[in-house]
This record gives C-alpha cells, sequence and structure tokens, in this order.
C-alpha cells in the first residue's frame, strides 16, 4: 500500500460505498499496519512473562517450572522489569501489547504488570489456557477491559485434556471462556491441533459457530526451544488428514461466511504476491512487530528464537529494534515460492521452515501445496498455464 494514501480519504470511500463497521474497522487496521510496515515503526509486541505454565502439553515449545527456571541460571521478571519494556513500547508510539507465556496469568505480578500497560493508555491483550484467570483478574478485566482475549483450546473433553495437556482442564477453561464473554469482552479461540485431539477439531469447530466465537485451528507446529523433531514425529496430526477435516467441516462451523475466508487463504490460484522479493520477512515480525522473551531479550516473533538483542546490552529498546528491522529485511526468502501459484495456499513462515530444514530459502514439504497434494497441484498449475497462453493471445489479437 502507498505510504501517500489519506485514511481519511479511504474511509470517505468505504463510507460511499457504504462498507460495514467491522470492514472499517479492518481497513483501520491494515492501514495501520502498512503503514508501519513501510516506515519499519513497531505497532504491536508481545510479551512472554515467563516460560512457566500449569499445564503440561506434550507439544510445548517453552514450558519450564519455577525450579527449572531457577536450575538455569535466569529468573522470572518482575513487575519493576517489566515497567521499562511498556515505557519504551509508550515511548515508541507502540499500539498494543499482548501478553503471553507460559501462562502469562500465574507470573506473581500479572495483575499489576496488566494494570501498568492498560493505564499507559496501550490497547492490552492477553494469550492464555484459559485455566487460571482468577476472580481478581475478571474484576481487573471488568474494570479494564482487554482489547482480545485468545483462549487456546487442546480439545473438548476432561479427557482429550489429560491425553494432551497432563490435567483435567476442560470444564474450568469453559467456565472461563462463559465468564469472560458474560463481561462482554472479546474472546477469539486458538486451537492447537496434535495427534491425541485432532478427533476433537470438528467438534470445536462446531461450539465455536454455535456460541458465535472466532477459531482459528492450527496444525503448525514447530520445532523450537523444547519441542524437537522426534517430538513433532511422535505427537503432531498427520497434515493430511488435518486440511482434509478442517476443509470439510470449516464451511459449516466457522464462524465467518466460508466463501469470505475462502477467497482470503485457500483460492485455488493466486497472483505471487512476492515474487520480485529475494530476501526480507514478509509477514510483520521485525517489521512492525516484536516479542520480549521471558527473559528480556528482543526477537522478531515468538517464533523466530534463535535471533535476540539484548536492549540493555545494545543500549536500548530503540537500537534493539532498528537491529531487528536489519536482520529481517535481510532474511532470504523462500526460493521455491517466489514465483509459486500456490502462495496463498501454503504456510510462507520463515519461521516454519528454518525450523524443518535447517537453512533459510528452503521449503518444507510439510508446508508445500505442491508436496503434499501433487496430482491436484499438477491440475490446476495446467489450467493455470493454459489461461496464462489464452491471456497472452487475446493481448496479441487487440
Amino acid at each position: 500500500m502507498d505510504n501517500k494514501i489519506s485514511l481519511f480519504d479511504l474511509l470517505k470511500q468505504a463510507e460511499n460505498a457504504k462498507v460495514s463497521v467491522s470492514d472499517k474497522a479492518k481497513l483501520y487496521s491494515d492501514v495501520l499496519v502498512q503503514k508501519s510496515i513501510t516506515n519499519r515503526r513497531p505497532l504491536a509486541i508481545q510479551l512472554e512473562l515467563l516460560p512457566v505454565c500449569n499445564f503440561n502439553c506434550k507439544v510445548c515449545y517453552i514450558r519450564m517450572t519455577f525450579d527449572e527456571v531457577k536450575q538455569s541460571g535466569q529468573r522470572v521478571l518482575r513487575f519493576e522489569d517489566w515497567k521499562y519494556y511498556i515505557d519504551a513500547a509508550a515511548e515508541l508510539g507502540v499500539y498494543s501489547i499482548t501478553f503471553t507465556g507460559g501462562e502469562c496469568t500465574i507470573h506473581p505480578d500479572f495483575i499489576q504488570i496488566y494494570q501498568y500497560a492498560y493505564q499507559k493508555g496501550i490497547q492490552v491483550g492477553m494469550i492464555s489456557n484459559g485455566s487460571s484467570i482468577t476472580p481478581e483478574i475478571m474484576d481487573l478485566f471488568e474494570n479494564c477491559p482487554p482489547t482480545k482475549v485468545y483462549i487456546t483450546l487442546y480439545g473438548m473433553s476432561n479427557d482429550t485434556y489429560e491425553r494432551f495437556c497432563g490435567v483435567r482442564a476442560f470444564d474450568k477453561v469453559m467456565r472461563n471462556i462463559d465468564a469472560l464473554r458474560s463481561k462482554k469482552i472479546n474472546v477469539i479461540l486458538n486451537f492447537t491441533v496434535g495427534k491425541e485431539n485432532l478427533s476433537d477439531l470438528e467438534k470445536a469447530l462446531r461450539f465455536a459457530r454455535d456460541n458465535q466465537i472466532a477459531i482459528f485451528p492450527n496444525n503448525s507446529l514447530q520445532v523450537s526451544r523444547k519441542f524437537t523433531t522426534e517430538a513433532l514425529e511422535r505427537e503432531g496430526a498427520d497434515y493430511y488428514l488435518y486440511e482434509k477435516l478442517e476443509h470439510e467441516h470449516l464451511s459449516k462451523y466457522y464462524h465467518m461466511s466460508f466463501e469470505e475466508f475462502e477467497n482470503g487463504f485457500l483460492g485455488d490460484v493466486s497472483i505471487p504476491y512476492f515474487d520480485e522479493q529475494t530476501k526480507g520477512l514478509h509477514c510483520n515480525a521485525g517489521r512492525c512487530m516484536f516479542t520480549v522473551n521471558w527473559k528480556g531479550e528482543m526477537q522478531p516473533c515468538a517464533s523466530i528464537y534463535w535471533y535476540t538483542q539484548n536492549p540493555h546490552e545494545v543500549g536500548g529498546i530503540e537500537q534493539a529494534w532498528e537491529n531487528l528491522v536489519a536482520w529481517a529485511d535481510e532474511v532470504p526468502a523462500l526460493e521455491d515460492c517466489k514465483t509459486c501459484i500456490f502462495q496463498h495456499k501454503c504456510r510462507l513462515c520463515v519461521a516454519l521452515h528454518y525450523c524443518d530444514m535447517g537453512e533459510y530459502g528452503k521449503v518444507s514439504p510439510r508446508f508445500c501445496f505442491k508436496a503434499l497434494h501433487p496430482k491436484e497441484a499438477a491440475k490446476l498449475q495446467t489450467e493455470y498455464d493454459r489461461g496464462q497462453v489464452l491471456k497472452k493471445t487475446e493481448e496479441s489479437a487487440q
């Protein structure tokens, strides 16, 4: 998007076209993101308050106990530590902060940290497993409402939770979801898929549809930190079965219209959108957002854990951010994806492919549409090529 485009003009056009309020809000958000990316200024950050969690999920990439943190020689940062990052975020003009973990709500200073960010005038949200939202936190949210609360589901029964997370927490999570929604708090569901809970995905989608809650299934488990390649092979759901189940039931249970979702993410073919880009991330990481991990190190995002900048060692948050931007602009692009017509069918996350392949620019077959569905891809490629020939013929005849 052209950085010179006026948001006022865009909204005026939307008004004339009788665009809905929700679409106007999305337009406003998109303009903010695009202008922040163009100017390389941070718009949103995640604060990973601690690596400790009350669950013990088989697919977790970070979980530690408090004793393990102590034995590591590190410590859980406290309120006075996090004030530094929140103050710096406000000075940088950051629009939103999302708290995550581990399980952020079990941080001993969670309420104090949350209130401090809220009082700075920054939009706040959190990512949680939904089991440890105490009455005190509920009262906090009623007085200082979060913009969004992402609750990660791991199944649709206590039995599934016990198999997948080591705890029978499903009933408690459902009660907290109901309590949050009763307070008019915007709840969004994530559903992390693994071998043990794939069979619950349809039920989760149905629950979301029946209760008009946004839900985002995710089967992109990443080999990182504590989650190994061996664990992925052992615990990860079969990607083909996941795709089949998701696509069969998405149209029935998803809160959005399937046509809207399909046009956004699942179109049969699409014009390559970074065919000229030979390097640099094409997502928001290190371009308009960053993560601060539980050690106080800044990363482009939570998934890119191997490149960090400690602001206390490089001269402050601003310099650390500039270093992240420089790194993000130099990362090699996914070589085989640059001119592929199936880009929008695949996960183009650099972190996912790098962790699978061990080097930049190489495509993991785990997330490649052509590798997963070779016959369908060949058929669509033939149709696309034929269409291109016809288009050139028609242009020559004019």
